[in-house]
């Protein structure tokens, strides 16, 4: 019981990073992209290559797989910078295709869906980290590293760059900054982030394949970031813990295994709807206090308070 509750924790954590990442770019600037997935796939690849056939330890491999990713990202995002609303959308969901059809036809690099087995576990100085509870305080230091990062940034005067981005770009370009520029640099920092949790999975789980970097990947962890609370960094987190956690109780309901799969989606979709119609701010956002007017009309003030 206690080595499934790590692996629960565990892949909470990862996903913690994920969600954390992908805020800075949707919950701070407002791109709301669906590539988040194929950055984290990116990254998982380029580290356990770079382990297994470069022999390089875990810290440069979690360098190597945050570069990899957010290289790509760059240079996707050049073209893409230009693309906003539906059509980033479109296009990030293109990107994420064709990113998943490379990793199962690319065989001689990726091995295609027989994955990449044998990925060695997280080292440092010669000392694996290979037991439960090491693994996990591995995740945990890589989570609290892009954690202070995310923070860095979004508690930044870039950080109220990336809100004015997402507010009023138009306002923006008039102030005399580059909307391109700054979608470009924010696409590749969370892009690179990605990266590094791609890394950290796949040292974790040691082995690899395409099926874990489909575009489903990327709508997981959009879920966890609206229903942690866009915009707050650490609210992403929580979702990722509830996103994990929630549907995992489903096997202590005596539920066949065949119908757990589609259940969890069902699970997903309910969080998602229930956050939405009850507090759209999500569960770590600021709820916005109401007043009533003379006629009696209730109105939004524009002053927050924390939720409770």
């Amino acid at each position: 019981m206690e080595a499934y509750i790590l692996a629960v924790l565990a892949m909470a954590g990862i996903y913690a990073m994920l969600a954390v990442s992908y805020d800075l770019a949707f919950g701070y600037a407002g791109l709301f992209s669906v590539a988040h997935g194929a950055f984290f796939g990116i990254g998982a690849y380029a580290g356990a290559l770079s382990m297994l056939n470069l022999g390089l330890p875990f810290p440069l491999a979690l360098l190597a797989g945050a570069a990899a990713a957010g290289l790509v990202a760059a240079a996707i995002a050049l073209p893409a910078s230009r693309l906003e609303g539906d059509y980033l959308i479109v296009g990030s969901l293109a990107f994420a295709v064709i990113c998943h059809e490379l990793m199962l036809n690319l065989t001689e690099v990726t091995r295609g869906p027989m994955g990449i087995p044998g990925i060695p576990p997280p080292s440092l100085f010669g000392f694996d980290f290979d037991t439960p509870w090491l693994q996990l305080l591995v995740i945990l230091a890589v989570l609290a590293v892009i954690g202070l990062v995310a923070w860095r940034i979004a508690a930044s005067p870039y950080g109220r760059v990336l809100r004015a981005l997402k507010d009023d770009p138009t306002a923006l370009e008039a102030a005399g900054k580059s909307v391109r520029r700054r979608k470009l640099e924010i696409l590749t920092v969370s892009a690179a982030m990605a990266g590094a949790a791609g890394v950290t999975y796949a040292s974790y789980v040691a082995f690899i394949d395409p099926e874990s970097f489909i575009a489903r990947t990327s709508f997981v962890i959009i879920v966890a970031t609206v229903l942690g609370g866009a915009g707050t960094l650490w609210g992403p987190a929580i979702g990722a813990l509830v996103i994990w956690c929630v549907p995992e109780a489903l096997r202590f309901a005596g539920i066949p295994a065949t119908l757990r799969g589609p259940l969890n989606e069902i699970v997903y979709a309910a969080l998602l709807i229930l956050i939405v119609m009850l507090r759209p701010e999500g569960i770590a956002g600021r709820r916005r206090l109401r007043t009533r007017t003379e006629t009696g009309t209730t109105t939004t003030a524009s002053t927050t308070t924390p939720a409770n």
